[in-house]
Protein backbone atom coordinates (compact mmCIF):
# COMPACT_ATOMS: atom_id res chain seq x y z
CA UNK A 1 0.00 0.00 0.00
CA UNK A 2 0.74 3.71 -0.47
CA UNK A 3 0.21 5.09 2.68
CA UNK A 4 3.24 7.81 3.25
CA UNK A 5 2.42 8.74 -0.25
CA UNK A 6 1.44 11.89 -1.97
CA UNK A 7 0.44 12.44 -5.02
CA UNK A 8 0.82 16.04 -6.78
CA UNK A 9 -1.48 16.43 -9.74
CA UNK A 10 -2.38 19.12 -12.30
CA UNK A 11 -6.38 18.43 -12.10
CA UNK A 12 -8.45 17.53 -8.89
CA UNK A 13 -8.74 14.04 -8.97
CA UNK A 14 -12.10 12.71 -10.66
CA UNK A 15 -13.98 10.00 -9.25
CA UNK A 16 -12.06 6.92 -10.46
CA UNK A 17 -8.89 8.87 -9.81
CA UNK A 18 -10.38 9.32 -6.09
CA UNK A 19 -11.51 5.74 -5.90
CA UNK A 20 -8.16 4.06 -6.52
CA UNK A 21 -6.31 6.52 -4.30
CA UNK A 22 -8.51 5.56 -1.82
CA UNK A 23 -8.06 1.94 -2.60
CA UNK A 24 -4.43 2.11 -3.11
CA UNK A 25 -4.35 3.90 0.61
CA UNK A 26 -2.90 7.06 -0.42
CA UNK A 27 -2.12 9.35 2.25
CA UNK A 28 -2.67 12.89 0.22
CA UNK A 29 -3.41 14.48 -3.00
CA UNK A 30 -2.18 18.03 -4.06
CA UNK A 31 -4.16 19.35 -6.54
CA UNK A 32 -3.42 22.48 -8.93
CA UNK A 33 -6.34 23.30 -11.05
CA UNK A 34 -9.86 22.71 -9.39
CA UNK A 35 -12.66 20.72 -11.41
CA UNK A 36 -15.69 22.70 -11.15
CA UNK A 37 -17.86 19.97 -13.17
CA UNK A 38 -16.27 16.42 -11.67
CA UNK A 39 -14.15 17.91 -8.32
CA UNK A 40 -14.59 16.98 -4.79
CA UNK A 41 -14.86 13.78 -5.92
CA UNK A 42 -12.67 12.50 -2.86
CA UNK A 43 -14.74 14.55 -0.33
CA UNK A 44 -18.07 12.41 -1.93
CA UNK A 45 -16.48 9.60 -1.22
CA UNK A 46 -16.74 10.15 2.81
CA UNK A 47 -20.39 11.15 2.19
CA UNK A 48 -23.16 9.15 4.12
CA UNK A 49 -25.87 8.88 1.81
CA UNK A 50 -27.93 6.20 4.11
CA UNK A 51 -28.93 8.91 6.35
CA UNK A 52 -30.59 10.25 3.21
CA UNK A 53 -32.50 7.02 1.86
CA UNK A 54 -32.22 3.30 3.24
CA UNK A 55 -30.66 2.19 -0.45
CA UNK A 56 -27.85 4.57 0.41
CA UNK A 57 -24.41 3.64 1.75
CA UNK A 58 -22.27 4.62 3.83
CA UNK A 59 -18.90 6.65 3.51
CA UNK A 60 -15.90 4.84 2.22
CA UNK A 61 -13.71 3.74 6.06
CA UNK A 62 -10.26 4.91 4.27
CA UNK A 63 -9.57 8.51 4.11
CA UNK A 64 -7.42 10.58 1.51
CA UNK A 65 -6.55 14.17 2.26
CA UNK A 66 -7.10 16.31 -0.71
CA UNK A 67 -5.94 20.22 -1.11
CA UNK A 68 -6.09 22.78 -3.34
CA UNK A 69 -1.91 23.57 -4.09
CA UNK A 70 -1.59 27.27 -2.46
CA UNK A 71 0.22 28.23 -5.11
CA UNK A 72 0.20 31.37 -7.08
CA UNK A 73 -0.39 29.69 -9.95
CA UNK A 74 -2.80 27.38 -9.18
CA UNK A 75 -5.24 31.07 -8.16
CA UNK A 76 -3.85 32.12 -11.83
CA UNK A 77 -5.19 29.02 -13.43
CA UNK A 78 -8.72 29.49 -11.22
CA UNK A 79 -9.21 32.74 -12.05
CA UNK A 80 -8.30 32.17 -15.88
CA UNK A 81 -11.10 29.60 -15.73
CA UNK A 82 -13.58 31.51 -14.77
CA UNK A 83 -12.75 33.85 -17.38
CA UNK A 84 -13.20 31.49 -20.28
CA UNK A 85 -15.52 28.69 -18.46
CA UNK A 86 -16.90 25.66 -20.51
CA UNK A 87 -15.03 22.32 -20.43
CA UNK A 88 -11.99 22.21 -18.20
CA UNK A 89 -9.95 20.19 -20.62
CA UNK A 90 -10.56 22.64 -23.53
CA UNK A 91 -9.40 25.41 -20.81
CA UNK A 92 -6.22 23.58 -20.12
CA UNK A 93 -5.19 23.03 -23.60
CA UNK A 94 -5.31 26.71 -24.30
CA UNK A 95 -2.32 28.88 -24.75
CA UNK A 96 -3.29 30.87 -21.47
CA UNK A 97 -3.06 27.59 -19.34
CA UNK A 98 0.37 27.08 -21.48
CA UNK A 99 1.87 29.81 -20.15
CA UNK A 100 0.73 30.09 -16.30
CA UNK A 101 2.29 26.11 -16.71
CA UNK A 102 5.85 27.55 -18.24
CA UNK A 103 5.94 30.10 -15.83
CA UNK A 104 5.49 27.90 -12.64
CA UNK A 105 8.18 25.39 -14.30
CA UNK A 106 10.31 28.41 -15.04
CA UNK A 107 10.11 29.23 -11.34
CA UNK A 108 10.23 25.57 -10.06
CA UNK A 109 13.53 25.01 -11.90
CA UNK A 110 15.22 28.51 -10.21
CA UNK A 111 14.12 27.14 -7.09
CA UNK A 112 16.65 27.16 -4.21
CA UNK A 113 17.16 25.09 -1.50
CA UNK A 114 17.31 26.88 1.35
CA UNK A 115 18.47 23.74 3.70
CA UNK A 116 20.12 21.54 1.40
CA UNK A 117 21.34 18.89 3.85
CA UNK A 118 18.40 18.95 5.87
CA UNK A 119 16.04 18.08 2.15
CA UNK A 120 18.66 16.12 0.56
CA UNK A 121 16.66 12.80 1.13
CA UNK A 122 13.58 14.54 -0.20
CA UNK A 123 15.64 15.78 -2.76
CA UNK A 124 17.41 12.70 -3.69
CA UNK A 125 13.69 10.59 -3.84
CA UNK A 126 12.67 13.61 -6.61
CA UNK A 127 15.11 13.15 -8.65
CA UNK A 128 14.60 9.46 -8.63
CA UNK A 129 10.82 9.66 -9.20
CA UNK A 130 11.31 12.28 -11.85
CA UNK A 131 14.02 9.86 -13.73
CA UNK A 132 11.57 7.24 -13.88
CA UNK A 133 8.66 9.15 -15.43
CA UNK A 134 7.87 8.39 -19.07
CA UNK A 135 10.37 10.46 -21.89
CA UNK A 136 8.79 13.97 -23.16
CA UNK A 137 8.45 15.17 -19.20
CA UNK A 138 10.65 18.35 -18.60
CA UNK A 139 13.69 18.09 -16.74
CA UNK A 140 13.35 19.95 -13.66
CA UNK A 141 16.73 20.71 -11.86
CA UNK A 142 16.46 22.59 -8.32
CA UNK A 143 19.40 24.28 -6.91
CA UNK A 144 20.93 23.82 -3.58
CA UNK A 145 21.74 27.54 -1.82
CA UNK A 146 25.14 27.24 -0.04
CA UNK A 147 24.48 29.34 2.70
CA UNK A 148 21.82 30.21 4.78
CA UNK A 149 22.65 34.35 3.39
CA UNK A 150 21.99 33.62 0.65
Amino acid sequence: MLKEHTIYTTLEPCAQCSGMMILCSIKRTVYGQTDPGFGKAIERLTLDSKKWNEMGYKPYPRKVISDSSKTKYCEHLDEAYEEVGGSITEFLLTEKAKSIFSSSLEELQNYNLKYPEENRSILEHAYKTLASVRPGIPTICIKEKLTDSE
